[in-house]
């Protein structure tokens, strides 16, 4: 099969083995890269790496804002990232244009689907919502498949996955 045949999804770096997590370390995921990897090109991204923060690094988190969530180191909540994840987030839009599905890492200030936790100024946890660069993907990009790596070990979400992506791939080439 020529590549242009095969789909490519966006995948959270750390899920490919990559060591670009804050702790300098990777959260490898069998089945986005052997059950995934079957079926479709893996493309990482990482876009606390990609707005400029090294490897390792001090860890985020999501805190309440004045109007929206903002990202900020823990040990320094005066060091606010969200701004450069955002930017890192429309420099890179035009290559998810490109793609037909995305797997995110759970609970990450910048790539969770939904289970990201927001803090409040006690540091008790408020709620949940996607990471900064999940909701600008969701925002930009509504129709196509979103996971996370989390939800992939059950068969039957992954074949719906997989499913959903096909999908989109043949409607986009319509």
């Amino acid at each position: 099969m020529k590549q242009e045949e095969i789909p490519c999804i966006g995948v959270s770096q750390c899920l490919t083995g990559e060591p670009v997590r804050y702790d300098g370390l990777h959260k490898l995921n069998h089945h986005v890269v052997h059950d995934l990897g079957q079926y479709f090109r893996l493309c990482p991204f990482c876009p606390e790496v990609g707005a400029g923060m090294g490897v390792p690094r001090p860890p985020i988190h999501l805190v309440y804002g004045r109007q929206s969530y903002r990202a900020v180191i823990i040990e320094n909540p005066e060091i606010d990232v969200t701004d450069a994840i955002l930017e890192y987030s429309q420099r890179v839009s035009k290559d998810i244009d490109g793609l037909c599905g995305y797997v995110f890492k759970s609970r990450s200030p910048s790539c969770g689907l939904d289970d990201t936790p927001v803090y409040a100024v006690n540091k008790q946890i408020q709620q949940y919502t996607s990471g900064l660069f999940c909701d600008y993907l969701q925002k930009l990009y509504p129709d196509m498949p979103f996971t996370d790596e989390t939800k992939l070990a059950n068969k039957v979400v992954r074949n719906g996955f997989i499913k959903r992506v096909y999908k989109f791939f043949y409607d986009k080439k319509r």
